[in-house]
């Protein structure tokens, strides 16, 4: 009840990725946004006793879709889980990820997609230091975490959208509006210099540029 009530989504994701691990009883968590440039799964946000090994070893990097259990999850659609990451064969285990699960001593991995159009918008994870720890019943409990944390991010790309749409909008309008009254202005000058000049002027103003030129070639 109180998840769609955080008006800034970026604290909603951290709050969904700390109280995803909480109810599941995980060691660590994060969500992993799908890059559309790269087809990567790119870190976004982490919780718990993995977090910071999190940011330090995937941040950059990233995962490919299909690798380990995250961008195994995103490439299928479904949720994703090992009782022993290192020693599952189904899982594709990518350098990064084994320094990370190396490192930590993360046995068990459960992930699942940020359901979006077409494609997930990422990815929900959870993991714990003991073998087999997480279950079915957890699994319908991220799903339902990984829908609040898409409604979260569509809702703010949305918002992002219409604010971009409205800034342009208001752009234009003052664009026709300057060149109305430039006209305007013309027909009144006399002097050629001017009239460049309250163009020039103009232009650098409504384009939100440091300074603007006009070369007139002989």
């Amino acid at each position: 009840g109180r998840l769609p009530a955080v008006g800034n989504p970026e604290e909603l994701l951290r709050r969904i990725v700390a109280a995803a691990r909480r109810l599941v009883g995980a060691d660590g968590s994060r969500i992993d946004l799908l890059d559309e440039t790269t087809n990567r799964l790119r870190w976004a946000f982490a919780d718990g006793a993995t977090a910071e090994a999190d940011a330090r070893l995937l941040r950059d990097r990233g995962l490919e879709m299909g690798e380990g259990v995250a961008g195994r999850a995103a490439a299928e659609g479904h949720a994703v889980r090992t009782g022993d990451y290192l020693a599952d064969p189904d899982i594709r285990h990518g350098p990064a990820a084994i320094a990370f699960v190396r490192e930590t001593g993360v046995r068990s991995v459960l992930s699942t997609p940020l359901p979006g159009l077409g494609r997930p918008l990422g990815t929900l994870t959870v993991l714990a230091f003991r073998v087999d720890a997480f279950t079915d019943a957890d699994i319908d409990l991220l799903d339902t975490f990984a829908l609040q944390a898409s409604l979260a991010i569509t809702n703010s790309r949305r918002l992002q959208a219409l604010a971009r749409a409205t800034e342009e909008n208001a752009r234009r309008a003052a664009t026709e509006r300057a060149l109305r009254e430039i006209a305007a202005r013309i027909g009144a000058l006399r002097d050629p210099a001017e009239i460049i000049q309250r163009t020039v002027d103009e232009a650098a103003r409504l384009l939100g540029a440091d300074w603007a030129r006009l070369d007139v070639t002989g």
